[in-house]
């Protein structure tokens, strides 16, 4: 249940329930609009305890509100698609509370302050880059390790588009640039070579944006150890440089699934806009899919 607990209620939760708590008092149950989340029908149940010894008048809005919740959130959820289901139990995954507002998933922080929401089929960021808050406001602490822990024991990779870097603006990598967890981008590289060489696979596998071209780009594919003195792995806040607006979501993930962290050290490797000088350091560490 993770900040659910009956006695440890955050701010959003509290609001929340206490407005049930209100319309009951009030014999007013048919003008909630908020159904509250599932978290609170977990916690009723882990706290049953508590909730029997509470007031006789107490104990029936409880009960409502624990019916209310699991048909609200189990019809909501149920019309999620494949990608917006996976995002969402991801974040179930990480401890990130939620609750639901008529047909809109609202995710909220630690402090009750919301950071996404799916609405209409669509998951938003509802911070602007710049602002995204840390992940550990709203991913549990073990989550966030059992990441970064996978990186550290299998490294990562990473594609590297040739004009990218030589028209660009850089001379050198931006700082916590966003590399793949090396299985994912492995699996990425083959199901590419398997495909034929098809570079939409790339673009659409590493979300890079629908109207990114890679057609008539020079690519290629770096890896990097886990435990490469070089680099440390964090779990990516959306403010990056390499978070594209639409595209990124917390938690890790990109929206086609594959883990991501950012690459901590990264803006030590100078390459002068030179693709050779980049390439020169990862010695036997590259190749050259495209």
């Amino acid at each position: 249940m993770g900040v659910w607990g009956l006695t440890r209620i955050a701010t959003a939760g509290t609001r929340y329930t206490l407005d049930y708590f209100t319309a009951a008092k009030s014999n007013q149950l048919s003008t909630i609009t908020t159904v509250i989340a599932d978290e609170y029908a977990a916690l009723y149940d882990a706290a049953k305890a508590e909730i029997d010894a509470a007031p006789e008048a107490l104990k029936k809005p409880l009960s409502k509100m624990k019916e209310l919740v699991g048909k609200g959130v189990s019809g909501l959820i149920s019309t999620l698609s494949p990608l917006l289901k996976n995002i969402h139990n991801r974040f179930l995954s990480a401890d990130v509370a939620y609750f639901i507002q008529g047909n809109t998933i609202k995710y909220v922080t630690i402090h009750g302050n919301e950071f996404a929401k799916i609405e209409n089929g669509i998951f938003t960021v509802t911070h602007s880059k710049g602002s995204i808050p840390a992940p550990s406001n709203y991913l549990a602490a073990g989550y966030r390790m059992t990441h970064n822990d996978a990186f550290i024991n299998e490294g990562a990779g990473f594609i590297v588009v040739k004009s990218w870097i030589e028209d660009g603006s850089y001379s050198a990598m931006p700082p916590r640039k966003y590399v793949g967890l090396r299985s994912h981008m492995d699996a990425v590289i083959a199901k590419y070579k398997a495909g034929g060489n098809d570079w939409t696979i790339l673009r659409d596998e590493l979300n890079l944006g629908a109207t990114t071209n890679l057609a008539p780009e020079e690519i290629y594919y770096i890896k990097i150890d886990g435990n490469d003195p070089r680099f440390t792995f964090d779990m990516p806040d959306g403010n990056e440089s390499g978070a594209i607006v639409g595209e990124w979501v917390p938690g890790g993930f990109t929206k086609s699934g594959t883990a991501e962290a950012a690459l901590v050290g990264s803006e030590n490797i100078i390459h002068n806009k030179d693709i050779n000088q980049l390439l020169s350091y990862f010695d036997g560490k590259w190749e050259k899919i495209k």
